[in-house]
């Protein structure tokens, strides 16, 4: 009896440790991608424009708000966005955020900063691996033309 019990006491003594060395394995990051862009308003709910990857890769960015409220000066909207790859291939998500209106007296819109949290949804099969991972964009808009620059990030 006392031979059964040291066999499997030393049989879990080794699982633990086997389970020890396991979770103790490094887990390699993921490096996060941060490409710019620049885009133009159409008018409607749109935006439209081109953004370059850190490899000089160049996309077509398309911006669309779905839901938006306004208070004051400040707008909080949901939007959906695609990129699509001029070398083949998409990203596309989802991404929720405030846009603050800088206005001077009489009304009159003088461009605004925004900032937006989301998560990747959906990509081609280059780009499968950032299907949930979060996405950060910041930028801001012009009061000429409606045009913006921003930061678009992958984390």
């Amino acid at each position: 009896m006392k031979g059964i019990s040291k066999r499997v006491g030393v049989g879990l003594l080794s699982m633990l440790f086997m389970l020890a060395l396991v979770s103790a394995m490094p887990v390699e990051a993921k490096v996060p991608l941060r490409w710019e862009g620049t885009a133009t308003y159409d008018g409607m709910v749109t935006w439209n424009g081109d953004i370059i990857r850190e490899d000089g890769g160049h996309g077509t960015l398309t911006w669309s708000s779905l839901d938006s409220v306004f208070l004051s000066n400040v707008q909080h909207s949901s939007s959906s966005w695609r990129i699509d790859w001029d070398d083949d291939g998409y990203i596309e998500g989802t991404a929720e955020g405030t846009w603050v209106y800088n206005v001077v007296p009489h009304d009159y819109f003088y461009g605004g900063d925004y900032v937006y949290n989301g998560k990747v949804t959906g990509a081609s099969s280059d780009w499968a691996d950032l299907v949930g991972r979060k996405v950060h964009i910041m930028g801001h808009v012009s009061p000429w033309w409606w045009t913006t620059e921003a930061v678009f990030q992958i984390n």
